[in-house]
């Protein structure tokens, strides 16, 4: 472990993790001066990076949780062609090997994930396999359908291509002013060198095909969920989620809805409330 800090109550450890490729994945986590009551997983989305989410673990972390969070391959400071991936189960492969050693690192405690966005679809698909390591999933927009982007008929035509040209990469389409009505969220994004707007075209159909799947299948997931998305959300749509929510087998499920928000909630008007309905969710369906 390197580039330890030490505050009155966390500390923020990185680390990197090899994974099946030989890639070098950014892992890093942010541990209460407790021992933690649970372990939270952060998945973050499509062009950005899990340091973005460090005021999201701050908030988890004061509560007495143990925080983990790493780039995904072809993100952040993780190796990889930049927002490319040669199969879309590569993201929770590697989860699940991020899991595993997360358990090493703080063992015997709940397993909560977190994913935004792409973050979230990679949840929901990592569930239909692993669900029975998890305690609770938070699922924030996830790409169930996608609103931005060439017509459906064009979308249908991708994974044809991506047999190809998987590598070939595009622009992803999506714009900063999308993600938040906060300007400061907008302007850091747009400053920050560790996003980018690449999507091959294999990572393309991925999330084409795995949003399909999630959709069919969500009624195979049967742990707690929370689902949370903005009501002006450009990126994803909102009718997909519901339907998914609806289909979902949990009995123990809740979804939230903010009004006027755009794609990031936890970066929008609405984000105090949301952490604070998370966490109330969370000590009720974890018990802690």
């Amino acid at each position: 472990m390197k580039n330890e800090q030490t505050q009155e109550t966390l500390r923020h450890v990185e680390q990197w993790l090899k994974n099946k490729d030989d890639k070098q994945l950014y892992c890093q986590s942010w541990l209460p001066a407790v021992e933690p009551e649970a372990n939270l997983i952060i998945v973050h989305g499509l062009g950005e990076h899990s340091g973005r989410y460090q005021h999201v673990a701050a908030y988890f972390v004061e509560r007495g949780l143990a925080v983990y969070a790493f780039d995904l391959q072809g993100h952040g400071r993780s190796d990889g062609k930049r927002g490319h991936v040669a199969r879309f189960a590569d993201f929770y492969d590697d989860l699940e090997l991020f899991r595993q050693q997360v358990n090493e690192w703080s063992p015997d405690k709940p397993t909560i994930l977190y994913g935004h966005s792409m973050g979230g679809l990679i949840i929901m698909l990592y569930l239909l396999e692993y669900q029975n390591f998890i305690a609770a999933a938070i699922l924030s927009a996830p790409p169930i359908r996608i609103k931005m982007g060439p017509p459906t008929f064009i979308k249908e035509f991708v994974p044809k291509l991506a047999r190809l040209l998987p590598a070939f990469s595009i622009h992803s389409g999506l714009k900063p002013e999308w993600v938040s009505r906060d300007k400061k969220v907008v302007d850091a994004y747009k400053a920050d060198a560790l996003t980018h707007p690449h999507i091959s075209l294999s990572l393309f159909a991925g999330m084409h095909e795995g949003g399909k799947q999630a959709l069919m299948q969500a009624d195979k997931i049967t742990l707690p969920v929370f689902m949370v998305y903005g009501s002006d959300d450009k990126i994803v749509d909102g009718k997909a989620i519901e339907t998914a929510f609806e289909k979902c087998a949990s009995p123990d499920k809740r979804k939230m809805v903010f009004e006027k928000n755009f794609h990031e909630v936890h970066n929008d008007a609405g984000k105090h409330d949301e952490l604070n309905a998370l966490w109330e969710w969370m000590r009720k369906c974890v018990s802690f």
